[in-house]
């Protein structure tokens, strides 16, 4: 006989896209044993790298209800539709008469800052058991799962600041011309007067991979001198992340300062620009601190360059 228990859970505050992000992510039997601590006694990859079809040996911690121990295949990782299904195949629920236990996860949109998690778990068994054994599922673990990976996605969004610009006479390879130009470290200078004292090359010719050594102007609100690494220049993506490697922010208690620049299409004349600000820093000093970071100079670069790009259009 077959059954199934279904719990939903409404998200405020996190959009479809950015809780699947981490229901879909190869690392999440890695981070799962961090959000829910005291749960896990080990998860072990048997095969594949967390996608579809990656094999898992969970061992739960002491105190925790049976089962203790099985092994479960992702059978599903639906990133079009944002599901995810896995199945125990050794142990845990199989060893106590079930035949079939299988879980399914669905990422469904409400709107563009909330969602709803629905888990399912589909069970089968021989019908003589079934009432005693059936009383054994539970939506505990589903319940708790869900609640620490939204607290998770909404932690991060509230250690992230993003501006989005939409540019309406300039075309989005324009733009990234610019933005993923390895001379733009030089352009900046000229197009912002009075900003920075200077910024030198101190490895690499501006592509991904290059350090500069940052000087602001005096006069300018935040850290004054810092190093920043391009740890990724992504072409087809147009995708620009940079990050502070010493100095700046991580003089001032910040563990993290990293900044992402994409340049997305809207039509063949027109674009978005967002940057996002990505920090990491202690709980303790974190809403202190958290305050030094503004989207003042994104703001003022992205102008800055937009108007680079509409008066050079302009003279041709």
């Amino acid at each position: 006989m077959r059954g199934h228990v279904t719990n939903e859970m409404d998200v405020v505050g996190a959009s479809a896209d950015e809780i699947w992000a981490v229901y879909g992510s190869k690392d999440l039997p890695k981070l799962i044993i961090t959000l829910a601590p005291g749960v896990f006694e080990k998860i072990d990859y048997i095969e594949g790298d967390g996608g579809q079809g990656t094999i898992l040996h969970i061992v739960m911690a002491q105190g925790i209800p049976e089962p203790r121990e099985w092994r479960e295949k992702f059978v599903t990782v639906d990133h079009c539709r944002r599901v995810k299904q896995l199945q125990q195949i050794q142990g845990g629920y199989l060893d106590m008469g079930f035949s079939l236990y299988k879980v399914t996860y669905e990422i469904l949109p409400k709107d563009k800052n909330s969602c709803i998690i629905k888990s399912t778990v589909q069970i089968d068994l021989d019908d003589k058991n079934f009432e005693a054994n059936a009383r054994l599922i539970t939506v505990d673990a589903m319940w708790g799962m869900a609640k620490s990976i939204v607290q998770y996605v909404l932690d991060n969004k509230a250690k992230q600041q993003s501006i989005t610009l939409h540019v309406g006479h300039g075309k989005v390879d324009e733009i990234w011309a610019v933005y993923g130009s390895k001379d733009l470290p030089k352009l900046i200078i000229t197009l912002q007067p009075g900003v920075f004292e200077k910024i030198d090359y101190v490895e690499g010719d501006g592509g991904q991979g290059t350090i500069l050594h940052i000087v602001m102007a005096q006069g300018i609100p935040g850290p004054h001198e810092w190093r920043e690494k391009f740890v990724t220049i992504d072409n087809r993506r147009r995708v620009k992340q940079l990050q502070q490697i010493q100095n700046g922010y991580l003089d001032l208690g910040f563990s993290l300062y990293k900044v992402t620049y994409e340049i997305l299409p809207k039509d063949k004349n027109s674009c978005i620009f967002r940057s996002t600000v990505q920090i990491d820093l202690d709980d303790k000093n974190f809403e202190a601190n958290a305050r030094l970071i503004t989207v003042d100079s994104m703001w003022g670069m992205a102008k800055s360059i937009v108007k680079y790009v509409l008066d050079n259009k302009a003279k041709q």
